[in-house]
């Protein structure tokens, strides 16, 4: 993968264990193309943190980007998150997950019309696909996504 040109941010990356061999692997918050094992080369999941400040670099991506935005006291927050977590594992390689915290969001909440957590919105070239409102189940969630994948055959 390579970093997304044109970015000025001070670039970040997680550690991310490979769902096939369980090797440790480092992957960039920023980058384009998709993040691979080193060692087996199987697709890895993306899951990035962002707010105000590093949230127009976190979306340039070659894939469609969920956005979570999510809230440590909603009750509601804590049901989705487990269901985009394994979403961004069962998709690896062809979506990535940017988590953003709504109480250190506020821009992206008002450019990205959310309504408070937890919202999702699907995102390609940054143009908004789908929003999702309030918790939903991960078949709902699924469905959506996969309708994504087949209108962009």
């Amino acid at each position: 993968m390579k970093c997304a040109e044109g970015t000025d941010v001070n670039l970040g990356s997680s550690v991310v264990t490979c769902p096939s061999c369980q090797k440790k692997n480092r992957v960039p918050d920023v980058a384009l193309g998709r993040p691979g094992c080193a060692h087996c080369q199987r697709a890895l999941p993306w899951i990035v943190e962002a707010d105000d400040s590093t949230f127009s670099d976190a979306i340039v991506c070659d894939l469609i980007v969920l956005v979570e935005e999510y809230a440590n006291w909603s009750k509601p927050s804590l049901l989705v998150t487990p269901i985009v977590n394994q979403i961004a594992q069962d998709y690896s390689g062809r979506l990535k997950l940017v988590r953003v915290n709504a109480d250190r969001s506020r821009r992206i909440e008002v450019q990205y019309k959310l309504k408070g957590p937890p919202t999702l919105v699907f995102l390609k070239d940054g143009h908004v696909l789908e929003h999702i409102f309030g918790a939903q189940p991960d078949k709902f969630v699924r469905r959506q996504l996969d309708s994504l994948f087949m209108a962009r055959v």
